[in-house]
Parts: structure tokens; sequence; C-alpha cells
């Protein structure tokens, strides 16, 4: 069945050209907690799809005549929020050169992702939600005018990643009982690997970050935190600059998808184990221990990591 492109209030006398200069931050609910966007879709489409990682992406089929429709309509500036309880939902909003192709375009989106999403036009945008209560709030929106203004969210990522292809904002108040648990470690390679991202994801009140797109693809991710447990600070060690990964670190080989750059005091680690690694995990270090030292002719694994520095690379 082809979805309904539902028609939402327009702006009286505004045209639908209006909608390639709007901020379609405008029309993000408040109560929805995780925002997005992005100020030049059609650039960023481009450097994308130039990437070496977008062809090993695995996108569905009609990934890019969806692609080719939102280039085809002129699509400026788009912004995305989502939602969870007690406020489900998800909503995107994109300002175009042409209004009435790029809502054509996502109808298109709605039909391919079957019962998941609807069309909708809001005042001089066109858009996607998830359904008939997104499309209430939607609907109750001040979209013009001096209430008309993004949610704090979008303000808060523009001031902290400007120039960004895309930025977003994760707004965590008030959830911590919700997270209880999540920093507890379970073995030494998770302690090794996210001791700090499990600290962080414990008791943050906000995150947020940026994604940018050329002839490399990053993704930054921040967040607000106190600091470290002390157990912890192996994760982050504010090391000398000359133990860091250098800005003349190895390019990404061919072939390869991704490097990780990681800073960990590897000395700390190994002295602070006993803090952060649960029993049940302690009998694998012992046995790494022991055949660290008959590999290395009885090296100690704390002489060794002390010597190693603080920078390394994955890939």
């Amino acid at each position: 069945m082809r979805p309904t492109l539902l028609f939402l209030l327009a702006i009286a006398g505004a045209p639908a050209s209006d909608g390639a200069a709007a901020d379609p931050a405008v029309a993000l609910p408040r109560e929805f907690r995780f925002v997005a966007e992005a100020e030049d879709v059609a650039g960023l489409t481009v450097r994308l799809r130039a990437t070496p990682i977008f062809a090993d992406l695995p996108l569905p089929t009609e990934a890019n005549p969806v692609l080719d429709a939102l280039a085809t309509a002129g699509v400026r500036r788009a912004a995305f929020a989502a939602g969870f309880a007690p406020h489900r939902g998800w909503v995107l909003a994109a300002s175009a050169d042409d209004r009435d192709a790029c809502a054509e375009a996502f109808a298109v989106v709605a039909e391919r992702l079957g019962g998941g999403a609807t069309a909708v036009r809001i005042g001089p945008f066109a858009g996607l939600c998830d359904g008939p209560e997104t499309v209430e709030r939607l609907r109750k929106l001040p979209l013009t005018g001096r209430d008309a203004a993004p949610p704090p969210g979008v303000i808060a990522a523009r001031t902290r990643c400007a120039g960004a292809d895309v930025r977003f904002h994760l707004d965590l108040s008030g959830t911590r009982l919700f997270r209880l648990g999540v920093a507890r470690l379970h073995d030494a390679g998770h302690a090794l690997l996210a001791a700090h991202v499990a600290s962080v994801a414990a008791s943050a009140d906000a995150a947020w970050g940026r994604l940018d797109a050329g002839s490399r693809t990053a993704l930054t991710l921040e967040a607000s935190v106190p600091p470290l447990p002390e157990a912890r600070r192996f994760a982050a060690p504010d090391a000398p600059a000359a133990s860091r990964p250098s800005a003349s670190t190895l390019e990404l080989p061919p072939g390869w998808l991704a490097r990780l750059s990681l800073t960990r005091d590897l000395a700390a680690f190994w002295e602070r184990r006993d803090v952060f690694v649960p029993d049940s995990g302690r009998a694998a270090l012992a046995e790494f221990r022991n055949n660290l030292s008959t590999l290395l002719g009885g090296l100690a694994p704390e002489d060794l990591f002390a010597g190693l520095g603080t920078g390394f690379d994955l890939f």
C-alpha cells in the first residue's frame, strides 16, 4: 500500500521555495532528546559517495536512488530528532530549493520503509516521521515569529561543533537511574578498551559530536563529565606529547577500513588491574603474564609496558 502523504498546516502566505533558506531545526519537537543536523546535504552526499568507506557500507539497494532523488530536489539543510520513553518518536525535516520535489522524494523513502515512516509537509519544510503521534507534535510547533527556535540541543551542537558536516547532541540529563551498572567492567579486554567510555556513559549529562567527510572521514564524540576515577585514568593519561600518536601516523593502507588511535597507559593499567578486573577475568591475566614472561625470557609485563609509551594505532 502506498503511504499517505500528509499535509501539515503551511505558513500563510509563505511560498514553498522559502524553505530553501529556512532553518528546519525549528520543526524538531523540544521533548526529543537526540538531535542532529547537516547544513550542506547535497555537498555532503557527494563527499560521502567519494569516500572509500561508502562503497563498503552495507546499504540497501534503494539507497542510491533515494540519494539521487534528494539531490534532484536540491535539499539544502536537514535536521533530525529522536525521542525515547516517555516521548518516543522521530522526525526528519529538510529545506530544499523545491519543497514539493523533496516531499515526493520523501514519499518514495516512506514507501521503501513500508509502514515505518510517514511523509509529511511541515510549513515550508518537507519531512519524514514515525507516525501519527509525532505528526500531532509537529502541528503544535511554532514555525515562524519570535517563538520559532531550534531546540536547545541544536543550539549547543552549533556552538560546540561549528563547521561540521553533520553535528549532533544527546541530552542525558535525568537518566542516570536508568544507567545503573553501565560502568561495570566485565573482563580485561573490556577494561582496556572501554574503561573511560563506560564511565562516561554512566555519568554524562550530555554528549555531542560531529561527522566530517572529505579525503578522510572522521567521527568525533565528546561529553562533559567529572574527572575519571583514579583506577581508570590509564585510559586517558595526561602523557607528554612525545608519547602520543604524532601527526605523521601511518596512513590507512589500501583496502583497510579504518584506523583507531588510542591513548593508553598500559603500565598503569597493569598496576591497577585487580581494581577493575573482576575475579572471573583474573585467571586469564595470570595466564597472559606467565606466557609473556616465557616468551620474553623472564621479562615482567610491567617492565615491558613501561617502555611502550602511551600512543597506539589499531588498523
